[in-house]
């Protein structure tokens, strides 16, 4: 999922990965979240800071956006949430330090960024599996994003576009 700041109104662009399809976001109070969504960020959400909550639809279905933080001694990384109706959690994107993955993942990163500056890495989860990581890319102003697997090979080029997050 790629999200893209709010505008004037607080909604954002959520991408979910496996589709590329945008999905826009509602922002929610806690007590507007179903009592399944809450139960499973509950459980998932173990030292963790919850920093909002929203909706969008995906496949004409609700799917419920968590965006929360986790606090380290030097620096704070997001962890979000996208959770179903049902409270399953359908995808987990986990920003990572790159100083800190394994050297070939991180080689491969810097390698398949060709220069660019890495903004961020997340880790990608889907239905409890690493999928990918995405790499959020900088240069001479423009913005984009690559796709590793976790041996830092590229995998699925996203379409060309600005990147978001």
């Amino acid at each position: 999922m790629a999200i893209n700041p709010g505008t004037q109104s607080g909604s954002k662009t959520v991408e979910v990965e496996h589709s590329g399809e945008p999905v826009e976001e509602k922002p929610l109070k806690r007590e507007e979240v179903p009592e399944p969504v809450l139960k499973t960020i509950e459980r998932e959400s173990m030292g963790v800071r919850i920093t909002g909550y929203a909706v969008g639809t995906y496949q004409n279905k609700p799917i419920y956006i968590v965006h929360s933080v986790l606090n380290r001694s030097t620096h704070t990384l997001s962890k979000d949430f996208l959770v179903d109706e049902k409270g399953d959690v359908r995808e987990l994107r986990e920003q990572v330090d790159l100083p800190a993955l394994p050297p070939r993942l991180r080689d491969g990163i810097i390698k398949h960024a060709g220069g660019a500056k890495i903004e961020r890495v997340d880790a990608i989860t889907k239905d409890d599996v690493l999928a990918w990581f995405v790499a959020q890319l900088s240069k001479e102003g423009k913005k984009s994003e690559i796709r590793v697997n976790a041996s830092g090979e590229l995998i699925n080029p996203p379409a060309p576009g600005p990147a978001t997050h």
